[in-house]
């Protein structure tokens, strides 16, 4: 559009609404609310409300004249006095253009329909956006529309239509822009040219330029998932004090809501310019984000145990070009930070079957989506291994009665009680998920079945009980017959490490409590994230256009390249993840519990000359 009449477009917009105050800035509809927490993160712009149509005056005084505007064009006459109708409609029609191209569509679609009738309204709002504006004015009006708006693949589809003939950059953008947009009346074989001849010559840089030592931070604030929000932004800022890099954080409060996730992530890349994103933590928010990070290519360590799909078919047809092949490093531009519970139950299987030496296992898993993914995972590895699963029996998490999936482990038809002849376990060792209540309430009824636990290595005609990251609680610890006692259990970290031992002490000495796992987690992703953006610095150049572009490549690079920390859950390096996308691959650390604590468990052999020197635990009066 014309930008000098840009001053009359905003005074037309205060005639308009018929009010004396200002227009509040625009912002995307689905901006994410404010929170109110201690430590305040960036505030997010008050959301819109419905469109409100338009009131447009039947006589409208102009305004005088404004600087700069050109008599012979569309813009307002020189002359306070009243106009004909016809002068009047075009500055009516681009104070609503102006609105549009701020974000504000409801404002703009309320004025065509008041004034051309609900049918025309959509024609004739198309039709003034596409003779009225160039392709870098359409584009730059896209983010404020992408992925939240019908009219995101219609501005896309029309900047690349005008774009090609005036610019690479604008075209290159445009062109991926309507490839991932709904499609609506776009040709793509224009956008396929645009984006192979961009990616030959690889010197077409981003439209959204990148600020050098900003880092967008995504959380749940608030809502129902405020705990692990507020516990990921203690060890971030610990994190960061520690590392002693420069680094701006950006807070934006997801709320646990992936519309607010995916609104708050297209913000703080528009909008901020950030240099790279820390979080979210949920899997339906960081799904969101995924998408948007992976599209405009920014570095994002995302604080959950799941992505999604890597590959770009969610956002780009197969065949087209690959928005991440873009990058010029080989790291996916989305960094999973979360070790997954699978992901340890499969750890947990390993080390059964080559370090324990069992052969033949039993499951007892809750009936829910998350009880049957941890046993199927479990099972496979533990077969790829050559291990048996002899049987596997899922139970009612709500019921009263633990006694028929006990039953069910045992073949027991008649379950009425045990008997000292009754039939005794045919399996090595039972694989128990669930968190340490479950356990302290399944384990006595296990040994009051017969099902008696191995509580010390190598001990005759007993079964190895195997956990998961859910037995890492000091409650899991049976301090009266110990029949926990010998469990082997992966998790994250080790609180033995000397590198999480250094975590713990700064934890306390900052919040007088102790870091859980998840923050271990945090801290280390936040270490990389950080140490990454360091080593980029602010890259001062000529060129500060290309420069600025230029950060995140260069941050997706330092992430990408072969190398490993120390971090606090082990050795820690961003690797494939196997399923076309990247993580941080710590290693898996096993624990056990012995007497009254729980610690790093050693081998087989090792556990078995310490604790040969300890007192037998007593058999207690289970039959």
């Amino acid at each position: 559009m014309s930008w000098p009449y840009l001053g009359a477009f905003g005074l037309s917009l205060v005639v308009l609404c018929s009010c004396g105050t200002a227009r509040p800035q625009p912002v995307p509809e689905t901006s994410p609310e404010p929170t109110d927490r201690p430590i305040e993160p960036e505030r997010g712009p008050v959301p819109l409300g419905p469109p409100t149509p338009l009131t447009v005056p039947t006589t409208p005084v102009l305004p005088a004249v404004i600087p700069g505007a050109d008599p012979s064009g569309p813009g307002p006459a020189t002359s306070d006095a009243p106009q004909a109708p016809a002068v009047s409609e075009v500055l009516t029609v681009e104070a609503a253009l102006d609105a549009f191209l701020a974000g504000e569509a409801g404002l703009a679609e309320g004025y065509f329909a008041q004034t051309f009738g609900p049918e025309r309204a959509l024609a004739e709002l198309e039709q003034a956006l596409v003779t009225r504006t160039d392709a870098s004015t359409l584009f730059g009006a896209l983010p404020l529309f992408t992925g939240t708006s019908r009219w995101s693949s219609w501005l896309a589809g029309r900047a690349l239509e005008k774009g090609c003939a005036e610019t690479a950059r604008v075209c290159r953008d445009a062109a991926l822009a309507a490839r991932a947009a709904e499609r609506r009346g776009v040709t793509l074989a224009a956008a396929d040219a645009a984006v192979l001849a961009a990616r030959e010559a690889d010197t077409v840089p981003k439209i959204v330029p990148a600020r050098a030592g900003v880092v967008g931070v995504l959380l749940p604030l608030t809502g129902p998932q405020e705990r692990f929000g507020l516990a990921a932004r203690d060890a971030l800022e610990l994190a960061i004090a520690a590392s002693g890099e420069r680094v701006t954080l950006i807070y934006r409060d997801t709320a646990g809501d992936a519309d607010k996730a995916r609104a708050a992530a297209l913000e703080l890349v528009h909008t901020e310019r950030v240099a790279a994103i820390l979080g979210p933590v949920g899997r339906k928010e960081t799904a969101e984000v995924a998408k948007i990070a992976r599209f405009w290519e920014v570095p994002t360590i995302v604080l959950a145990s799941a992505v999604g799909e890597a590959a770009s078919a969610a956002t780009i047809p197969p065949g087209a070009p690959s928005v991440a092949g873009l990058a010029r490093g080989s790291v996916d531009p989305v960094v999973r930070a979360r070790t997954s519970s699978t992901e340890l139950a499969e750890a947990t299987a390993r080390t059964a079957r080559t370090d324990l030496g069992l052969q033949r296992v039993a499951i007892l898993h809750p009936d829910s989506d998350a009880g049957r993914e941890l046993a199927s995972a479990f099972q496979a590895e533990l077969e790829r291994l050559g291990g048996v699963i002899v049987r596997q029996v899922a139970y009612d998490p709500q019921a009263k009665d633990s006694d028929p999936a006990i039953c069910a482990l045992l073949q027991i038809t008649a379950c009425t009680k045990p008997t000292k002849k009754g039939p005794r376990p045919d399996f090595d060792a039972l694989f128990l998920p669930g968190d340490a209540a479950t356990v302290r309430r399944w384990v006595p009824k296990l040994a009051y079945w017969g099902i008696k636990p191995k509580r010390v290595p190598g001990q005759a005609g007993r079964v190895q009980l195997l956990g998961t990251s859910g037995w890492n609680q000091p409650t899991v610890i049976d301090r009266g017959e110990h029949l926990t006692d010998n469990a082997v259990f992966a998790d994250v970290w080790s609180p033995d490490d000397e590198a999480a031992q250094d975590l713990q002490k700064r934890f306390y000495a900052r919040f007088q409590r102790r870091p859980s796992a998840f923050q271990a987690e945090v801290w280390d992703a936040a270490g990389l994230l950080v140490a990454a953006v360091g080593e980029v610095g602010d890259g001062a150049s000529a060129d500060a256009t290309k420069v600025a572009v230029d950060v995140r490549q260069a941050i997706l690079g330092e992430l990408g390249k072969p190398r490993s920390k120390l971090g606090v859950t082990g050795v820690i390096a961003v690797l494939p993840d196997g399923r076309g996308g990247s993580k941080i691959v710590p290693r898996a650390h096993f624990l056990t519990i012995q007497g009254e604590e729980i610690r790093a468990r050693l081998s087989e052999d090792e556990e078995r000359a310490l604790r040969s020197g300890a007192p037998t635990p007593p058999e207690g009066e289970t039959p």
